[in-house]
């Protein structure tokens, strides 16, 4: 497989509340590395009070009975006062054309009356617990009803820090900001298979205790730290460049069958550009095994489907076979991800694996009629809707 790389996001810094813990870190780091010789701390100092913050999004998928979809996420829910969010609405026509609403929304106990408008002018209102909303725009209103939704929350961190490198004051910073999805079932008879899925999309959680909510009870901050300590200390010993890093996950869809997750990061550690990866997660909702490109695929080198993929690529908007890093011949579907959206199979290959960054990422979409020739007999069920 070829390696995915991950790219640069430039993100503010947000002043945060010091903690103990971090602050005992930070000292036995710079104790590790006095020099025993001189007794004198080397010429770059990093700050002993680095900055975190915590907060979680709540976060629904939804599936409206006039055929389109919704992304629906509250963000910059501070702990504890959590009652003020940031209200994120992204509505999926059933032409899958999106739009996006943002507004500042008050959440209480007693239900949220939400309002947003967007860049063109629509608005949305609604109720944020009962997930009734109404869109209007200049010639048209549409009421949308949660017909089926799946929920999570993402358990957010974010350190920052900075560098004096000379006694000019110039220096370097530290960026890093991650996150913890859980998904969240409906009926708790499936949480099993929740709890499988959410272990296996997050690398800094090894074990899941949910409170009456089915929310996590898990402590996080031991975790974020755990998970942030190799890339710290790398930018605490090589601190003449700023570093920065984030992290998170979304739902991309689902069906009765399966459920598919985005996993995306980008990193910057000095030079012109940083890089970024976003990696799609297929699992099936009856055992919650993750389903992988070489499960799907009978045959990579099958002709047909090679003609096809071929064909795809072309038909991109702006694309021609120069424009492929590697000849049209040698790509093969084994080499992405893919995830399983309305309209069919979408296959991505990551920057750099066949294009020039400038490019981005390369997707193709597979009607699931398209596809349904080249993928094993027993994973033929989520291409049914």
């Amino acid at each position: 497989m070829i390696k995915k790389v991950l790219l640069l996001v430039l993100f503010l810094f947000v002043a945060c509340s010091n903690k103990d813990n971090l602050e005992k870190n930070q000292e036995n780091i710079e104790n590790n590395y006095i020099d025993t010789n001189q007794n004198t701390l080397p010429t770059t100092t990093v700050k002993s009070d680095g900055d975190y913050n915590e907060w979680f999004s709540p976060y629904t998928f939804m599936k409206n009975d006039n055929g389109s979809m919704a992304q629906l996420a509250l963000n910059d829910m501070v702990f504890p006062e959590y009652n003020i969010a940031q209200f994120r609405f992204t509505y999926i026509d059933e032409n899958l054309i999106k739009t996006y609403f943002y507004s500042n929304a008050a959440i209480d106990n007693d239900g949220a009356d939400m309002y947003a408008q967007s860049d063109a002018g629509d608005t949305i209102r609604g109720d944020y617990y009962n997930k009734n909303f109404t869109i209007t725009t200049k010639i048209d209103e549409v009421d949308i009803s949660a017909l089926d939704f799946v929920s999570a929350v993402s358990y957010n961190y974010l350190y920052t820090n900075s560098s004096q490198n000379d006694s000019l004051g110039n220096g370097s910073a530290f960026f890093y900001k991650d996150s913890i999805f859980v998904l969240i079932p409906s009926d708790t008879n499936n949480l099993e298979v929740y709890d499988k899925i959410t272990l296996d999309i997050n690398d800094n959680i090894d074990n899941i205790t949910r409170d009456e909510t089915l929310w996590l009870k898990n402590e996080t901050l031991p975790l974020f730290e755990k998970a942030m300590s190799d890339f710290y200390n790398d930018w605490y010993t090589n601190s003449e460049y700023s570093y920065e890093y984030i992290a998170g996950k979304d739902i991309l869809y689902f069906n009765n069958t399966t459920i598919s997750i985005n996993s995306y990061s980008s990193i910057y550690m000095g030079g012109a550009h940083g890089v970024y990866n976003n990696t799609s997660l297929v699992y099936s909702l009856k055992d919650g095994e993750k389903i992988s490109i070489t499960d799907l695929i009978k045959d990579f080198k099958d002709k047909k489907l090679l003609i096809t993929m071929k064909s795809k690529l072309l038909s991109i908007s702006d694309r021609t076979e120069e424009d492929y890093l590697v000849p049209l011949d040698e790509i093969t579907l084994e080499d992405t991800s893919f995830y399983v959206y309305k309209d069919g199979i979408h296959f991505v290959w990551p920057i750099y694996s066949i294009t020039a960054y400038v490019q981005g990422e390369t997707e193709i979409v597979y009607s699931f009629d398209e596809i349904r020739p080249f993928v094993k007999e027993e994973y033929l069920y989520i291409l049914e809707e």
